[in-house]
């Protein structure tokens, strides 16, 4: 059997683009694509991937774990270089992928708009979309299967079997997963992002106020959330059905220049008992709006409060309140997952400076005993069983 080979094209240190290479035998899969918000190349490094490839047409595989541009952002880049292969992702993530690929929201500004929307016709010509669960045979030596998350809407994580060999790549997940499901895994790469941070992160006290707050004000005025993020609205359109499923028949969310139009194309995804409204502040609810909407929002409104979920770095008003959790893994729930599943190998990808390295890798230590690589972008890394 041959070998495997693993390089990271990007997502690490301030490389925001997250994109790993592996090869299995004869066959290539690249996990993710992401575009790169921070530095050059914008997209994973073509030369890069190239020096594994006689060109982009030779690449077997992608798979995209969810529709984030940090994740999928490249893939016009690689449909531009002759990209042929299979894209591989769940149902939800395919339908998100078809609709971001416009100017709209795809910002690639090196691409003219014919090119792009000719890029996205072609999409849906290669995507193989996968069930959640269900083990697929890629090749006579590769399996895969998709497993849920709840990072964003459609999030999953890749398990490759090859050979008997088991490869976990979690691609962005949040805290509290249910590791049950998963096989362990010899390689395990992970969502590293708040891996090297000193404070200690606890989600489960932000979302317990949360909660409460919920509870004591629903209904009685408007709760004003300003978001950018599309998997802080998700996680908290669940918070509000697990709190009042039993007590209303259907809670309106008004929703402004914050994904209406990708809500519209997924409620099957969505919790039953919630109806969107794009616009309109009439009745005391829950309104969601972008930062630059919020002073219009506030001028409409006399009885109001905002709730910040993503953080606030200024003084907040007497109607204010901060509230912020991660949709990130935190350092104390991946010391459980490696706990709980017990890799071989460990690679976490970072987009973030090495920070407080020596700190983990002596609390890992002393913890585990699977071997934590750090790999940079470009190192060749070889297992062989």
């Amino acid at each position: 059997m041959e070998g495997i080979v693993l390089s990271v094209i990007g997502g690490i240190k301030n490389h925001s683009g997250s994109s790993i290479y592996i090869k299995l035998g004869e066959k290539s899969i690249l996990l993710d694509c992401g575009y790169n918000f921070r530095n050059t190349p914008v997209f994973p490094d073509i030369k890069i991937l190239n020096l594994f490839l006689d060109g982009i047409w030779d690449l077997c595989y992608t798979y995209i774990s969810h529709a984030h541009l940090d994740h999928y952002g490249g893939l016009t880049k690689l449909l531009d270089e002759k990209f042929n292969g299979k894209l591989i992702t769940s149902t939800t993530t395919s339908t998100l992928l078809n609709y971001y690929m416009s100017t709209k929201y795809y910002s690639d500004k090196n691409l003219k708009y014919n090119k792009i929307r000719e890029l996205k016709d072609t999409i849906g010509s290669f995507i193989n979309e996968i069930p959640l669960f269900i083990e697929e045979l890629l090749d006579e030596n590769i399996k895969i299967k998709l497993l849920p998350v709840e990072h964003t809407i459609g999030s999953t994580v890749l398990e490759i079997d090859y050979n008997g060999i088991i490869i976990t790549y979690t691609g962005d997940i949040n805290n509290n997963i249910n590791f049950k499901s998963f096989n362990k895994p010899d390689i395990l790469i992970f969502d590293a992002t708040l891996f090297h941070k000193t404070e200690n992160i606890d989600n489960s006290v932000n979302i317990h106020k949360l909660k409460e707050f919920l509870i004591d004000n629903f209904k009685k005025q408007h709760i004003v959330f300003p978001v950018s993020s599309l998997g802080h609205i998700q996680y908290i359109f669940k918070i509000i059905e697990e709190l009042f499923y039993i007590e209303y028949e259907s809670i309106d969310v008004h929703l402004y220049g914050v994904h209406y139009d990708i809500y519209q194309i997924l409620k099957n995804n969505l919790p039953e008992i919630i109806n969107y409204n794009k616009g309109g502040i009439s009745k005391n609810g829950i309104i969601f709006c972008s930062f630059n909407n919020l002073s219009e929002i506030k001028r409409k409104l006399k009885n109001f409060v905002v709730v910040y979920v993503e953080g606030v770095n200024k003084k907040l008003d007497r109607n204010e309140i901060s509230l912020p959790f991660y949709l990130h893994i935190t350092r104390d729930e991946i010391f459980r997952m490696i706990n709980e599943l017990k890799p071989k190998y460990a690679i976490p990808i970072y987009n973030s400076d090495y920070g407080n390295k020596k700190i983990v890798e002596k609390l890992w230590n002393d913890q585990f005993e699977c071997k934590l690589l750090y790999l940079d972008i470009g190192e060749i890394w070889r297992y062989n069983k």
